[in-house]
């Protein structure tokens, strides 16, 4: 799972900071930097076949950083990232089933790396 964290293990590596990017403008379709209730519904029914249960989006409301529009991005990846670190496999298994490969991802994340390195 060493794709989806940093080395140290206690946060989500870039790699899987640009995949959750690619998720969250995908499904903030009127693209107002929010994931209202029907934009969080279409996201879970894409990833697990059913939109959240109203607990479940109480949940979300009180966890992570939410206001009247809806998730932000950065309560997205606070979502992701709490998850990643006790249930990585259920973060693979959402990233799979939205069509992104982690291994992918982290090697153009290196290859970009090493480009802004020898630049720099």
């Amino acid at each position: 799972m060493e794709l989806l964290l940093t080395a140290e293990g206690d946060d989500i590596s870039d790699a899987c900071l640009a995949i959750l990017d690619k998720i969250f403008v995908r499904f903030d379709v009127d693209k107002d930097g929010h994931l209202s209730r029907s934009e969080l519904n279409a996201f879970a029914t894409a990833t697990n076949g059913a939109p959240f249960t109203d607990q479940e989006l109480a949940e979300i409301d009180d966890n992570f950083d939410m206001d009247e529009q809806g998730l932000t991005k950065g309560g997205f990846i606070q979502l992701y990232a709490l998850q990643t670190s006790s249930e990585p496999e259920v973060t693979l298994k959402d990233f799979k089933a939205l069509g992104y490969d982690i291994e992918k991802e982290a090697a153009a994340e290196d290859k970009t790396s090493g480009e802004k390195s020898s630049t720099s």
